[in-house]
């Protein structure tokens, strides 16, 4: 698209319309040049051809022929008649200013016209008309005729014809206007010129000034100013443009200096969180791990007590021996799932390619001894491959298919069902099983450790499987969640990205 200045497109006007001015203005004076003369040459041959009518008259009536010759040939010498001649009745040529044509016929006379003529004769009136381009005026003016014949003048009537030509007066008025044409519109292209330097040094190049300006502020030099002084409405733009950039910049400074400060003490932050987890995961692996040694030493003092002294010990004696051993092993597997907990929080990722389906496959089969005496059905779906660490998705896998497992020994037939489908982003697996199921507004608290929605009279089990599921997956930059209802089963899903 062709961008017109400012500075160009108003001159460029003001020359078009000096251009249409001129043509106009030469036009009308042309027009009324015309009419003017043209009426001039109609008022010249009138009082010329009048007083040349009377003059031939009275000479001819006098019967002095030489005399008519010489006052038409003298008329003849005005400036512009081009043709002048007296023709009779018969239209013969008696007398003209070419000697030649005398004795000739008048038609043969260019610029004659025998019809006007005629009527001229008929009516004893004058008649004057202009040829076609208007350049040349004829004449036609009744003169008497007398001869005498017998004693007895008898009046005859011819025509004296006259033709003027224009040509040099309209030339001259043509040149006239031309002139003056050109004279206004060299006048008005001159002030088109000069408005223009005007409107290029005090609009166009400071217009220019704060658009440039403008464009370097927005791909972000923050320093550009336009810097236009004086006191018209461009200036006050400029000085608006440059109070608006220093605020502006100013307000970018303040964000700068916030970012910096809160970045400073997200780092801060995140270095003490970080040192307040290693920590306390120190302190989980401490105390899990010195709290083997009082365990180990009560589940063998009560069995070497229920072993040594079993004679001694009444029934009551023996079941509480076996309630103590009970909730030592429920203590250790305790500190075994913390310890674990606490490993996969600290524990390097090795990333590789996992065959899911393989995997899968693994699992299932080292779980086959906890699952002796009952009918458990694997329904494995295509699982797509991901990238991950493979120890610990092996753990994932465990934790699911141990928790699907547990939940289904109450079903004389369990299914558990392992598929996945793949999104633009991530691929979606998911264990699914026809178990206990729970209840959906508890859904949030599955993955929290420690968090148990069954009593452990019911389901065995210390809280902490799902926990380690959503850490590892956290750690894969992944989600989980989990779907279910009360009495027909439940379905975990954890979610990894495909790239």
């Amino acid at each position: 698209m062709i961008k017109m200045r400012l500075s160009f497109l108003i001159p460029l006007l003001l020359i078009l319309s000096a251009l249409i001015s001129s043509s106009l203005l030469f036009w009308q004076e042309m027009r009324v040049a015309n009419r003017s003369i043209e009426q001039a040459g109609i008022d010249n041959i009138n009082t010329t051809l009048t007083h040349l009518q009377n003059v031939l008259d009275t000479q001819l009536a006098a019967d002095n022929p030489e005399d008519a010759k010489l006052s038409l040939s003298v008329t003849a010498l005005h400036p512009g008649i081009r043709t002048l001649m007296l023709s009779d009745e018969k239209d013969t040529v008696i007398l003209a200013n070419h000697y030649l044509w005398e004795g000739s016929q008048a038609s043969h006379v260019s610029g004659y016209d025998d019809e006007n003529a005629h009527k001229v004769r008929q009516n004893r009136s004058s008649s004057i008309s202009f040829s076609s381009q208007r350049s040349l005026l004829s004449g036609y003016y009744p003169i008497t005729l007398r001869i005498a014949a017998g004693g007895l003048g008898i009046d005859r009537v011819g025509v004296l014809f006259v033709e003027y030509d224009l040509s040099p007066q309209l030339a001259q008025a043509r040149h006239n206007s031309v002139i003056q044409a050109f004279s206004f519109g060299g006048v008005i292209i001159a002030i088109s010129i000069a408005v223009a330097v005007l409107l290029y040094l005090l609009v166009s190049r400071r217009v220019e000034l704060i658009v440039e300006t403008s464009k370097r502020f927005a791909a972000g030099d923050l320093d550009a100013r336009v810097l236009l002084h004086g006191h018209d409405e461009l200036a006050e733009l400029g000085n608006a443009f440059d109070d608006m950039a220093s605020q502006r910049k100013a307000t970018e400074d303040t964000i700068r200096t916030l970012n910096q400060e809160l970045e400073q003490r997200v780092k801060e932050r995140t270095t003490q969180l970080e040192a307040a987890n290693k920590e306390l995961e120190s302190f989980s692996y401490s105390v899990s791990h010195d709290l083997r040694s009082p365990l180990r030493a009560v589940d063998g003092f009560t069995q070497i007590l229920g072993e040594d002294y079993a004679d001694k010990l009444d029934d009551e004696g023996k079941r509480v021996i076996g309630v103590v051993r009970d909730n030592a092993k429920k203590m250790g597997q305790l500190i075994d799932n913390i310890l674990a907990f606490s490993r996969v929080g600290r524990k390097e990722m090795e990333m590789s390619e996992i065959n899911m389906v393989d995997l899968a496959h693994s699992v299932f089969e080292e779980l086959k001894p906890s699952m002796d005496g009952r009918s458990v059905q694997l329904d494995m779906k295509p699982l797509a491959a991901c990238q991950g660490d493979r120890a610990m998705m092996h753990q994932v896998l465990v934790n699911l298919f141990s928790n699907a497992i547990k939940f289904t020994h109450n079903k004389q037939v369990a299914i558990i069902e392992v598929g996945c489908h793949a999104e633009d982003k991530e691929n979606i697996y998911f264990v699914k099983d026809n178990g206990a199921g729970f209840d959906m507004q508890y859904a949030q608290k599955l993955f929290g450790i420690f968090q148990r929605l069954h009593g452990s009279e019911e389901f065995e089990g210390t809280g902490v499987g799902l926990s380690i599921v959503k850490r590892i997956v956290d750690k894969h930059g992944g989600r989980v969640w989990a779907e279910g209802k009360v009495n027909e089963g439940a379905t975990f899903y954890f979610a990894l990205p495909n790239k």
